[in-house]
């Protein structure tokens, strides 16, 4: 295919294409964990402001390269490069990748995004404004930055303040990994697929055939190949203790 040809040239850290009405955006530096640049900001933009206005693209799918993730957030190397040269990349990257953040919350064609494998930090910033979020039991989900000293956006105070109980302070302050069972049981994943079902998906995408509604047309595909719940999430078991603790009214004395 032509188009795909060419956009893969133009920046081979993000591929796209169009198939049967689907944009297809896969971020394509697996040995990175496909951790975001920002050129793939810019990429995935481009792409997503195109497709916007092209009513050949009924809906969008978004994905990671390999197995080992989804996206590991920002390419904090060149962040940390950046900031001790005196340059302004740091900055550029910041505003450029949650303004993509936006865009796609606001996106008026439904998007789909397979967390599969790890997607932290910037991944989560980029899969928690899609319409139907998608894990497996590779799956790791969680919000890093505070390990570095930084403040979990990204989005984070949008989607972790609406997560049940003190679950979005827990999972904030604490940095943890979560699994698909507790993605599911916060609210931060909307479908559970086994990743020997990702193949079913992609064959089932390719030949969708589209109603007026594309959005319930993707999730009576994923209706067919998930499941929205999964038992013993461990995040219920531990739900009483990290909701008083998490509720008190400072760090100190949640550390405490």
């Amino acid at each position: 295919m032509t188009a795909h040809a060419h956009t893969a040239a133009a920046t081979d850290h993000v591929l796209a294409e169009v198939r049967n009405q689907i944009g297809h955006l896969t971020l394509n530096r697996p040995a990175g964990l496909n951790a975001l640049t920002l050129d793939m900001v810019r990429s995935l933009r481009q792409h997503l402001d195109q497709w916007a206005d092209n009513p050949h693209v009924r809906a969008v799918v978004l994905r990671g390269e390999g197995p080992k993730g989804f996206c590991a957030g920002g390419d904090i190397r060149s962040l940390y490069d950046s900031f001790k040269a005196g340059d302004t990349l740091h900055e550029t990257f910041f505003v450029e990748e949650y303004a993509l953040d936006l865009v796609i919350h606001r996106y008026r064609k439904p998007i789909l995004v397979v967390m599969d494998g790890f997607t932290l930090g910037g991944g989560m910033g980029l899969a928690q404004g899609c319409d139907l979020r998608v894990v497996t039991e590779r799956s790791r989900l969680g919000m890093p930055e505070v390990g570095i000293g930084y403040f979990p956006d990204v989005g984070g105070s949008y989607f972790l303040s609406r997560i049940p109980g003190e679950l979005g302070i827990y999972l904030g302050v604490s940095g943890a990994q979560i699994q698909a069972a507790d993605a599911l049981y916060c609210g931060l994943a909307d479908w559970y697929l086994a990743s020997d079902q990702l193949a079913a998906l992609d064959q089932g995408l390719d030949q969708l055939d589209f109603s007026d509604h594309p959005l319930k047309d993707l999730q009576n595909l994923l209706a067919r190949l998930g499941s929205q719940v999964l038992d013993d999430a461990p995040l219920e078991k531990l739900r009483p203790a990290i909701d008083h603790f998490f509720a008190l009214p400072d760090l100190p004395a949640i550390v405490e």
